[in-house]
């Protein structure tokens, strides 16, 4: 497609005048934020009127793993708690419409994704990759609270899925016009 820029900046701040772009959008960002309302009236004030702002949000309560894998829902959880305490959600995908319809949007919609791999898929050996590569940094952060012990044993589980494997977990779009 042509016309299409991407750029880094401060999300709460962008350095655009206002109206400047027919589609503003962001994956898997305002998890990570302490205010997400802030950033989508942001992402509203550069998008022309009448124009798109959508957002692409991961759900952590909606991973699950078959087999279950114990330890990751243990850290999970963990980690989940300690970026609640920091402000984050990283749910947020189940909130994204009301977001959305607090900033103003016009008619907002929200679209929960399926997204299933089973062993053997690329696509599940990259969710498996994309965890691992996690593993350090929950480590180190969650070092007070969870167990080297627990780390361990996920890191085996992971190493150990077979063929009888799968994973399944829900992000969610949402979107509206300004």
């Amino acid at each position: 497609m042509a016309h299409i820029d991407y750029c880094v900046g401060d999300v709460y701040h962008l350095a655009y005048p206002d109206n400047s772009f027919d589609l503003t959008s962001t994956r898997f960002l305002l998890m990570h934020l302490k205010y997400p309302q802030r950033a989508i009236s942001e992402m509203m004030r550069v998008t022309k009127p009448g124009g798109f702002v959508v957002a692409h949000e991961g759900i952590h309560n909606a991973i699950w793993f078959n087999p279950a894998l114990k330890h990751f829902k243990i850290i999970l959880n963990a980690w989940k708690c300690l970026m609640k305490k920091k402000g984050q959600d990283h749910s947020i995908g189940l909130s994204l419409h009301h977001v959305f319809m607090r900033a103003g949007l016009r008619q907002p919609r929200m679209q929960i994704l399926t997204h299933y791999a089973q062993y053997g898929d690329i696509l599940f050996d990259k969710y498996i990759a994309n965890w691992k590569q996690h593993i350090p940094s929950f480590r180190k952060k969650l070092a007070n609270k969870v167990s080297n012990n627990n780390f361990i044993i996920l890191e085996n589980e992971l190493d150990a899925l077979g063929s009888d494997s799968s994973l399944l977990e829900l992000t969610s779009v949402a979107w509206g016009r300004k």
